[in-house]
């Protein structure tokens, strides 16, 4: 840190010829001021030492009026004086705890935390720019996934915008005070923009979703659904440079059916919804495993075994675009 300091104009009477006791006795007067300032630091550290310069400074300054002489002597106890309070001042730096639950340094907490995230992966070469789902649509990761597919085809796309060109259908009670809803297979059920409100669709209306947009801006990409594609297929796909949206499990874990909550469909079964349900967009593949672009997560690194086992038990569920 830099300081700045004021140059100031003083009008002193001529300065009078120091004999040699009373520079004797100055020499041992700044001394002794260094010396009671020394120990004063030492009493008040670690407070009193985080700036252990100043001692210097203000003897240098309180002592430049005296002459030249004694300036050099202010200066040589300075230089002296300066390294005996430094090495106090580290030592007490040196042996402050760290803050209670923080096990290591700031810096090692950072490593520690970046290497226990081995899922995470930077963004891969390729046509497809990351969009996340947060802030604007919590439960809408088709909607996110899709604007990616879309952009990477040529198309550009908002997840907003395709938010709004899902078909889409609320949950009403009935006079017998059943719930009512949609076959997700048809309709996102619910509201993608409500953190409470909205469940998901599948690929199909997604799919029209997607081809509904690029008809809006006057696009020629077509949506399409590859469900139940192979893995053989999913992996050509990626080696010609096509992206797949494909519906997964959060963390890949398996499926999660609610029992605490369901609708009846319009042909009038009941339906259980799946509590960890999830799209993603499939961009590439290196080393045996997946990158996958996921709206909640960004980009991943997902072994291929594992992707597959939830991509499969969520029925194989798959679009792609194409112009």
């Amino acid at each position: 840190m830099t300081r700045h300091t004021t140059a100031h104009t003083y009008r002193c009477p001529a300065p009078r010829r120091m004999g040699a006791l009373g520079l004797t006795g100055l020499f041992f007067g700044v001394l002794a001021a260094a010396v009671g300032g020394f120990a004063l630091l030492t009493l008040l550290r670690p407070q009193a030492l985080e700036q252990p310069r100043r001692l210097a400074l203000a003897l240098q300054s309180e002592l430049s009026r005296a002459g030249a002489g004694v300036q050099a002597v202010v200066e040589d106890a300075a230089r002296r004086l300066l390294p005996a309070v430094q090495a106090p001042a580290e030592t007490a730096a040196a042996e402050q705890p760290l803050p209670a639950g923080q096990e290591t340094a700031p810096d090692q907490a950072a490593e520690t935390e970046q290497a226990d995230q081995t899922g995470q992966a930077a963004a891969p070469s390729g046509t497809v720019e990351l969009q996340l789902q947060n802030p604007e649509l919590p439960n809408g990761c088709e909607a996110t996934s899709l604007a990616m597919l879309l952009t990477a085809a040529g198309c550009p796309a908002d997840k907003l915008d395709l938010a709004e060109c899902l078909p889409r259908q609320d949950f009403w009670v009935d006079g017998s005070g059943i719930r009512n809803g949609p076959d997700p297979a048809e309709a996102y059920a619910g509201d993608p923009a409500s953190a409470s409100g909205g469940w998901y669709c599948l690929e199909a209306p997604a799919a029209q979703a997607g081809n509904t947009w690029a008809q809006w801006v006057g696009s020629s990409v077509q949506v399409t659904a590859v469900s139940g594609l192979s893995r053989a297929e999913l992996e050509q796909y990626l080696q010609a440079g096509t992206p797949v949206a494909a519906w997964v499990t959060r963390d890949y874990a398996p499926v999660e059916r609610t029992t605490r909550y369901g609708w009846q469909l319009p042909d009038g079964s009941w339906y259980y919804p799946c509590d960890n349900l999830h799209c993603v967009v499939v961009a590439g593949m290196a080393d045996g495993c997946y990158q996958v672009a996921d709206p909640l997560d960004g980009w991943q690194q997902v072994d291929s075994g594992t992707f597959w086992a939830s991509f499969s038990a969520m029925g194989s569920r798959a679009l792609i675009a194409q112009g």
